[in-house]
C-alpha cells in the first residue's frame, strides 16, 4: 500500500526538479535610471544592483551607456558577480 504512493510522489518530485533546473530564463536589459558619468563596468554593476537588478554592464548604445540586467518574467534570481574592470580606449 505504501509502495503505490511513493512511486507517484517520486515521479512528481523528479519532474519538478527537471523543470526547475532545465528552465533557462531569458535576460532582460534596461538602461540604468541612476547611473551618471563615464561608464565603468564595475560601477555600472553596483548601481544596477541598487536599482533592484541582478547585474549590469557598459554597452555601446549611442555612446557608452550603463545597461542593467535581470531575468525576464520577474524571476529575480541570485545576484551575479561584478564584471572585471576593463579599460576602454577613446
Amino acid at each position: 500500500m505504501v509502495k503505490g504512493k511513493i512511486a507517484p510522489t517520486a515521479m512528481l518530485l523528479l519532474l519538478l526538479l527537471l523543470l526547475a533546473f532545465g528552465a533557462d530564463a531569458d535576460r532582460c536589459e534596461t538602461q540604468s535610471r541612476g547611473y551618471k558619468g563615464a561608464c565603468n563596468n564595475h560601477n555600472c554593476w553596483a548601481v544596477c544592483m541598487t536599482e533592484g537588478n541582478t547585474g549590469g554592464f557598459c554597452k555601446v548604445k549611442l555612446g557608452w551607456k550603463c545597461v542593467c540586467t535581470r531575468e525576464c518574467g520577474g524571476g529575480g534570481g541570485a545576484p551575479k558577480v561584478p564584471p572585471p574592470i576593463l579599460a576602454r580606449s577613446c
